[in-house]
């Protein structure tokens, strides 16, 4: 069975041809099936940027296969994501996603599809992460468990998704409540109470926060990976989302991954790695805002490492 793998593009061509680029070079494409779904504008002067993304689409697909799925109208991307990883891991049973402003790493589908493989059986696993938080990660193995989602390049399964629910049970309650305000907050590192206020209010179109709220709100972990393997590159001002997250994700390098990523090995206990965790919420209570832009030095260097 290859394994689902959605693509999510709009009208930034050149944003999708760097993310093709690097997803090419991963060794285990071949067990996947790529998915490119590209949504229609939201507006007639967007029409030009959008058919140069589809034709980036085309183009790739010609060369390694897969399917495009060009939407006449704008599904925005929240309501893209939610209803197609539903409908692929129905009919799959899993699926791995990514959006147009990423960058990968070679070890990204590895990890990914292994991943998928070992804690297929694992409710409390709901998702795996190919990005990783810049801290100091303090194990020997190739990943460990935090109680925190990730929208950079992931994975799941069927029996996690079905849990995705636009008005989730709990959320009101636990709102109204300072200590498990803190809790869903990191310990007061992160507001995620406040978005999650937001996302029920109609004041902003997270569907990340809601699954962030499932997660937490049923006690369930996800998968990281020791090192990032993904980069970021949609701080450049051309995302509708851009400005409203902080930028971790570390740069892409032509080095060779540590051995914790050649050789893949998991934790063999299923559970939280606190340590990790306080690092995290260290790293998150000490943000220094809005991310840069994206350099052309960071752009050129990324196209030598992709050829």
């Amino acid at each position: 069975m290859r394994t689902p793998l959605a693509i999510f593009a709009f009208n930034r061509p050149d944003h999708l041809q760097r993310l093709l680029q690097s997803l090419a070079v991963n060794p285990r494409l071949d067990e996947c099936h790529p998915f490119i779904f590209c949504d229609g504008p939201k507006d007639p002067a967007q029409a030009p940027s959008i058919e140069a993304t589809r034709n980036v689409a085309r183009e790739w697909i010609k060369k390694h296969g897969g399917e495009l799925v060009e939407r006449p109208q704008n599904r925005g991307l929240a309501a893209s994501i939610v209803g197609t990883v539903k409908e692929l891991c129905d009919a799959e049973g899993r699926a791995i996603v990514l959006e147009d402003d990423l960058v990968l790493r070679p070890q990204f589908l590895h990890f990914c599809l292994e991943g998928l493989r070992r804690f297929e059986d694992s409710p409390q696993v709901k998702q795996i992460s190919g990005y990783a938080y810049p801290i100091d990660a303090p194990v020997a193995e190739s990943g460990y468990f935090l109680p925190l989602t990730s929208g950079w390049g992931w994975a799941t399964w069927r029996r996690a998704w079905k849990d995705f629910d636009w008005k989730p049970s709990g959320a009101r309650e636990a709102l109204n409540n300072p200590e498990a305000r803190h809790r869903f907050d990191v310990h007061g590192s992160y507001p995620y109470s406040q978005m999650l206020a937001d996302r029920l209010d109609g004041k902003n179109q997270s569907w990340g926060v809601l699954w962030q709220w499932i997660v937490h709100r049923d006690e369930g972990l996800v998968l990281f990976p020791r090192e990032t393997l993904v980069w970021n590159c949609g701080y450049d001002g051309t995302g509708t989302h851009a400005g409203n997250q902080v930028e971790y994700a570390a740069t892409v390098t032509a080095t060779a991954p540590s051995p914790s990523l050649q050789v893949l090995t998991f934790p063999e206990r299923i559970q939280c790695h606190d340590l990790a965790l306080q690092r995290v919420a260290h790293c998150l209570r000490h943000r220094t805002g809005e991310p840069a832009p994206f350099s052309q030095r960071l752009l050129k260097q990324i196209q030598r490492i992709l050829g």
